[in-house]
């Protein structure tokens, strides 16, 4: 579809399509328009509308094949070009900090922030947590072979942060699973790691696909109870939130949510759960991925957060893991940290003999550590964690047993 304007007269009309077509709320479509109607303009205004009406004419007639990114270059252009101020848009269009006033925070946090400050944002991932630099700001990649667990160590890690860290929140898009499943797998998950944090029997944690039912145990019921009403109270709260990919399930949608979290609290971890389902513009496969991969760099650079995906492995190439990774080897490339796991011994797995996942870590530009990560797998529950014991024994191993 391309924008038709026939007249100066049908500039606001084209400048707002170009508006609605980012997802921007009626409300902030309403001000930038104004700007270009406002009395302020009056004296210039034909020439004003002459000028938008041949700017998007020439420069920009697919926009609506553009990515949002795309989109909001058009409209800074626009801005810059006519001299319209952010601040006449009431900060509709919010802009990123500069590297000097990131600078001068940091060197403000210097002379106040003290060295027993710093807590694990990860407390079930005490490695991972170090090897993250404490789950700072970046693009996480979570590959392997199917049911490797991938997804229960992102949802493991959501609760844990949520747990660890009273002030930050979480969003979490699932374009794969609808979200009463998602629930159904965090409260699973959050009775395993009451059990086992209470050093309660087994039997206690409820399997995610049982969580809607009254239990048969006692114990089992009261924890499911007690749990559930845990992940009500952070959903409530606004800490823990979940959209569907009818809800947010292309990339302007999924940005726009993101900004709209991130004015509650700027502590934010996101997850996206399908990420080969996201709603893109590009329409050949190896293009779509890679806007894809792009999109989900862009969204860590640009809102300095952690975004946290999973990725699975073409079986039929041979060639090394980054290059495996189903879609596009981009996702790899493009993200901070990629951690690969692979069963210790799938056959006895399945056998319910041997819960260890192995991980390695392919890619860190967080911290200098790379060392082997065992992880314990409660498939059931969908919950994992570290296998304090075996990490211990590979550590002392490295270090000549001390």
């Amino acid at each position: 579809m391309k924008l038709a304007i026939d007249s100066p007269k049908q500039t606001s009309l084209a400048l707002r399509k170009l508006l609605e077509s980012t997802d921007m709320k009626d409300t902030d479509v309403n001000n930038f328009v104004s700007v270009i109607e406002n009395e302020s303009f009056s004296s210039m205004k034909d020439t004003l509308s002459d000028d938008i009406d041949t700017f998007l004419r020439s420069n920009h007639e697919n926009l609506y094949h553009s990515s949002l990114e795309d989109k909001l270059e058009v409209i800074q252009q626009i801005m810059e070009r006519f001299k319209i101020r952010n601040d006449h848009l009431n900060g509709t269009l919010e802009q990123p900090n500069s590297l000097e006033e990131e600078l001068e925070q940091r060197m403000k946090d210097l002379k106040s922030r003290k060295p027993e400050d710093k807590f694990s944002r990860l407390s079930s991932f005490p490695l991972l947590s170090k090897y993250t630099d404490n789950f700072k700001k970046g693009y996480y990649i979570f590959i392997g072979d199917p049911n490797t667990g991938k997804t229960a160590l992102m949802q493991s890690m959501c609760i844990d942060v949520m747990s660890s860290d009273s002030d930050c929140d979480v969003v979490y898009f699932t374009l794969d699973d609808t979200r009463d499943v998602i629930i159904n797998r965090f409260i699973a998950s959050m009775t395993q790691r009451f059990v086992i944090r209470n050093d309660l029997p087994d039997y206690a944690a409820t399997f995610m696909n049982y969580v809607m039912f009254k239990q048969d145990n006692d114990k089992r019921q009261q924890v499911l109870e007690a749990c559930t009403k845990v992940i009500f109270n952070l959903i409530k709260a606004k800490r823990f939130n979940v959209f569907q990919a009818n809800e947010c399930g292309s990339k302007s949608a999924i940005e726009l949510k993101i900004k709209e979290m991130l004015k509650q609290n700027k502590n934010l971890v996101v997850c996206v759960d399908g990420a080969l389902n996201i709603e893109v513009n590009a329409r050949d496969e190896y293009g779509a991925n890679n806007e894809r991969a792009k999109f989900l760099m862009n969204l860590s650079d640009n809102y300095h957060i952690p975004v946290v995906t999973t990725g699975e492995l073409n079986r039929s190439d041979s060639s090394t893991p980054l290059d495996k990774i189903k879609g596009s080897s981009k996702f790899g490339y493009n993200a901070k940290f990629v951690l690969h796991l692979t069963f210790n011994d799938r056959e006895a797995f399945d056998k319910r003999e041997d819960d260890r996942v192995m991980t390695k870590v392919l890619k860190n530009k967080l911290s200098w550590e790379r060392m082997q990560i065992v992880l314990n797998f409660k498939d059931a529950t969908s919950y994992m964690m570290e296998d304090d014991f075996m990490n211990d024994l590979i550590r002392k191993d490295i270090n000549g047993g001390k």
